[in-house]
C-alpha cells in the first residue's frame, strides 16, 4: 500500500500534477538544448555575412580579398536573420509565460510542456534553415573565415611598423 500510507510515494490525486509538471521540465529542457544548438549555429555567421559584403564590394586595398558570393548571400541572410530573430523572441516569450515550478496545477504545466514543445521544434526548424544556409554559402563563408583570420594577424603587424 505504498502511497496511500505514511510513505513518501506520491499520493494517486497529486500524480498527474506531478506528471505533467515533469512534461513541462522536460520540454524546457528540450528547448533549452535546441536555443544552444541554433546559438553554437549562428555565432559566426554575423560576422562572416559582413566579411563577404564588404569584401565582395570593396576595392583597392581589399581587392586582394575579394571574396566571390552570389548576390543572393546578403538578402537571404537577412531573411533568414529576421526570421530567426523572430522564433528566438517566441521561445523567450514562451519561457516567460511558463514557470514549470510556479503552479502545481496540471493544465497549466501540461499548457507549458505543448507551447515550450512547439517553441523547441520551431527552433530545430530554424537551426536545419542555418544550416541549410551555411551548405549553400560554404565556400564564401570559408573565405570569409580566411580573410577575418589573415586580417587578425595582420593588423598587429600594421599597428607595430606604425609605431616603429
Amino acid at each position: 500500500m505504498a502511497g496511500l500510507g505514511g510513505s513518501a510515494a506520491p499520493r494517486w490525486w497529486r500524480r498527474d500534477a506531478d506528471a505533467a509538471r515533469r512534461e513541462a521540465a522536460a520540454a524546457r529542457e528540450a528547448a533549452a538544448a535546441a536555443m544552444l544548438e541554433l546559438d553554437a549555429a549562428l555565432s559566426d555567421l554575423p560576422d562572416a555575412v559582413s566579411v563577404v559584403e564588404e569584401t565582395g564590394a570593396g576595392g583597392g586595398a581589399r581587392a586582394q580579398h575579394r571574396i566571390s558570393a552570389p548576390a543572393s548571400l546578403a538578402s537571404d541572410w537577412r531573411d533568414l536573420s529576421v526570421h530567426a530573430d523572430a522564433v528566438i523572441g517566441q521561445y523567450l516569450q514562451t519561457l516567460a509565460e511558463h514557470d514549470a515550478e510556479a503552479d502545481p496545477e496540471s493544465g497549466p504545466s501540461r499548457r507549458a510542456a505543448a507551447d515550450l514543445g512547439r517553441a523547441a521544434a520551431a527552433l530545430r526548424e530554424v537551426l536545419a534553415q542555418v544550416l541549410r544556409f551555411r551548405d549553400q554559402y560554404g565556400e564564401a563563408l570559408a573565405a570569409a573565415t580566411r580573410v577575418r583570420a589573415t586580417a587578425a594577424r595582420t593588423v598587429p603587424a600594421a599597428r607595430d611598423a606604425v609605431a616603429a
